[in-house]
């Protein structure tokens, strides 16, 4: 389907639709900056079911619900604003898919399926339950190690500790000492 140049181009679909969860998948090509994409859906009466005014995305989806057994149009309208000094077409490739939707109120189960997903799960989770079991062990070890050299380095620290206040008392006395050895001299040369 092409929307092309004049100001307002406006092409309707008309769909007899039976479900009553209906998805509409457009997918376009890139917009044009000065264009607007409008879409309408509306019922045989011509009561507006939704509306989307602006489709600036190429890819869309909508949802709507309409009565069951109704002929739905789909309309989509293309307006090209500021172009009446251009004589050049303006061109927007549109696909669209008009698809029902299922129907979860009613479901009907498959017990093949269900064994299947069931054991997927199973081995899913047995596999998430094995990955959580290796990086907990992994960093159990890292935490192991991380307190062993912790306490290494806080006795290393204490012992640094002790080693320096030793040193530096040895050094108050050595210097004090010196001091009294000076004070000593300088004594004996003043008395001679």
């Amino acid at each position: 389907m092409l929307l092309s140049k004049p100001v307002r181009q406006q092409i309707c679909l008309q769909y007899e639709l039976e479900s009553k969860m209906t998805l509409l998948h457009i997918e376009s090509s890139e917009a044009i900056k000065n264009q607007i994409f409008r879409l309408e859906i509306r019922d045989d009466h011509d009561s507006l079911i939704r509306r989307h005014e602006d489709i600036k995305d190429s890819t869309f989806e909508i949802v709507f619900k309409p009565q069951p057994n109704t002929i739905v149009n789909i309309c989509l309208l293309n307006i090209v604003k500021d172009a009446s000094w251009v004589k050049k077409g303006y061109i927007r490739q549109v696909n669209l898919e008009v698809s029902p939707v299922y129907d979860y109120s009613n479901p009907r189960y498959d017990k093949k399926e269900i064994k299947g997903l069931r054991e997927m799960m199973n081995r899913n989770g047995r596999e998430l339950i094995e990955n959580v079991e290796i990086v907990l062990s992994k960093l159990e070890e890292e935490m192991k190690f991380l307190v062993k050299r912790e306490h290494n380095l806080r006795d290393l620290n204490e012992n640094t500790l002790n080693v320096l206040n030793w040193q530096i008392v040895a050094l108050f006395i050595a210097g004090m000492l010196t001091q009294s050895y000076a004070l000593w001299c300088l004594r004996k040369i003043a008395k001679f």
